[in-house]
């Protein structure tokens, strides 16, 4: 079974300069698509705390 969190860490990673460029990395549509649907039930989760 694969780490998520880690694989979207790792993708998260790669906004800083160069680093993509550097580890010569594109992602597929699929791969953003499914690292976007994280991103975006994270959000609603975390909306639905409203402290």
């Amino acid at each position: 079974m694969i780490d998520y969190a880690h694989v979207l860490r790792n993708h998260r990673n790669l906004v800083h300069p160069k680093k993509q460029l550097k580890q010569r990395y594109a992602p597929d549509a699929d791969t953003v698509r499914i690292a976007w649907n994280v991103v975006v039930a994270a959000l609603n989760d975390l909306e639905q705390l409203k402290i």
